[in-house]
């Protein structure tokens, strides 16, 4: 046989064996590219012709060659079918890409949904409540009710659930403040020595020590004024340790902000209630004084002429200077209704128990 049809039947039988090889050596239910294989199978065996269909005849100088007639007859559809097989590649590669893409369209990833969480809500316990002995000054001023581990412990449980607020503002339980050193005083005789990063039941350990305050006073004190304990997510932002304690700052002005933050609003209500104590009569409510006191701060609500009955009693109405009315009982919002002293009390109550030495079971309305 010609050399030349020789090879040209090796290459035109070579390309359908090929592409079956091919196929079988692709697991068709996983490579994308095995439909256009077999149509490059069926479409070579199909177009190419297994051997030219006119005998060779002319001959030449250097051997055997084909005819230009034969040439385009065994060529010409060899070309047409290499041509068809690049389309049918082309063309499901084309479909599998526009399947991926509207199916990655239809079924976008799936995202992480947050989840929200809050510290268990706490409520008042009112039983023995009497606004002329809001708390004994055995109770009040003693600074070995809790350890620094217990306060810890304390926040951790209350706080247990708090999610980061406002602009990063972190859970009670986990904020840390860099504390000023702050020279002893006849309020605070122990002073503060700063440190940096300080947990907030190591401040409010410290502080109890030096000025001389229980430091479930300013627990009680933080809940009752920015709900510090249980506040998360939306209600922590930072005004909330801007005002921690609520002191020096008047009702219908700004808090001044010499005083902000959580150490100089703990510090200061401490040394402050020292200074009720150490000079009462530098100030509106006295032990053992028969007083009005309001039931709000606008006027017109009135208010009731009560006797406080010990020293811690007229120190927490000197720092807040109201008296609960029915509505505030009911939890009532109104006007001439206010909670301030009710809930001390009520806080007090239902984490550590009546704040008086010896029970007592009145409750006044």
């Amino acid at each position: 046989m010609p050399a030349v049809q020789e090879n040209s039947k090796e290459i035109v039988e070579l390309l359908p064996r090929w592409l079956v090889q091919t196929h079988h050596r692709h697991d068709l239910t996983h490579n994308n590219t095995a439909p256009a294989l077999m149509v490059l199978g069926t479409l070579s065996s199909l177009i190419l012709p297994r051997r030219p269909s006119v005998p060779i005849t002319t001959q030449v100088a250097l051997g055997d060659s084909v005819s230009s007639n034969n040439w385009r007859r065994h060529y010409v559809p060899l070309a047409m079918g290499v041509i068809a097989a690049f389309i049918a590649i082309a063309f499901f590669g084309i479909l599998h890409f526009t399947s991926t893409l509207i199916t990655e369209v239809a079924q976008p990833e799936a995202t992480e949904v947050p989840t929200t969480s809050a510290p268990d809500p706490v409520s008042w316990n009112l039983e023995g409540f009497d606004r002329e002995h809001l708390i004994d000054d055995e109770i009040f001023y003693d600074v070995n009710s809790m350890t620094e581990e217990d306060i810890r412990t304390f926040i951790t449980t209350v706080n247990d659930g708090c999610m980061e607020g406002i602009q990063a503002t972190p859970c009670l339980a986990q904020a840390r403040f860099d504390t000023p050193d702050v020279p002893p005083t006849q309020f605070c005789p122990g002073g503060y020595y700063g440190a940096q990063q300080e947990d907030v039941a190591t401040i409010v350990s410290d502080i109890s020590q030096s000025c001389g305050i229980n430091p479930r006073v300013l627990l009680v004190l933080m809940q009752k004024e920015q709900g510090l304990l249980t506040a998360s997510g939306a209600q922590l932002t930072p005004s909330s340790y801007h005002s921690a304690a609520g002191y020096a700052c008047p009702d219908g002005t700004v808090c001044d902000e010499e005083h902000a933050g959580l150490f100089n609003q703990l510090y200061g209500a401490a040394s402050q209630f020292q200074r009720y104590r150490l000079l009462p009569d530098a100030y509106r409510f006295v032990a053992g004084q028969s007083v009005m006191v309001p039931f709000s701060p606008d006027e017109e609500c009135g208010g009731l002429e009560l006797t406080l009955e010990n020293q811690a009693t007229a120190a927490l109405y000197n720092y807040t200077p109201y008296t609960p009315n029915s509505a505030a009982f009911d939890r009532h919002s109104q006007t001439c209704a206010t909670w301030g002293n009710l809930a001390f009390y009520g806080f007090w109550t239902t984490w550590f128990g009546p704040p008086f030495v010896e029970p007592v079971s009145n409750t006044q309305p």
